[in-house]
């Protein structure tokens, strides 16, 4: 089971979970590369929880517990939804495929 840290909820170029920053797929990714509408992961700090967990740049996440994820605010949204101490799922999109990963969503470290 993983952690990821679901306290530091600042936003404004997508850093929404500690540790991330994304971009949205943009409507010629989706169609001209095939990838999903999402969220791609851009940096991850090595020390956080995502990076624990094994979430890497270049992932595009798709959903947390069944919500979509399309763009920083959708991120936000499901992030704030979701109680600390409670398992999450996330649907990631990765080489072609998609995972899901099980984590416990817990309190960002000050």
């Amino acid at each position: 089971m993983h952690r990821v840290n679901a306290k530091d909820r600042a936003g404004a170029a997508g850093l929404v979970i500690k540790g991330l920053s994304g971009q949205a797929i943009s409507a010629l990714e989706q169609v001209y590369y095939r990838i999903p509408k999402g969220l791609r992961i851009t940096e991850v700090d090595p020390d956080s929880g995502a990076a624990a967990q094994g979430i890497r740049p270049g992932d595009v996440l798709l959903r947390i517990n069944s919500r979509p994820i399309s763009d920083a605010a959708s991120l936000q949204a499901a992030v704030l939804s979701t109680n600390v101490g409670e398992l999450a799922e996330l649907v990631i999109y990765r080489s072609g495929r998609q995972i899901t990963l099980q984590v416990l969503v817990g309190e960002a470290m000050e």
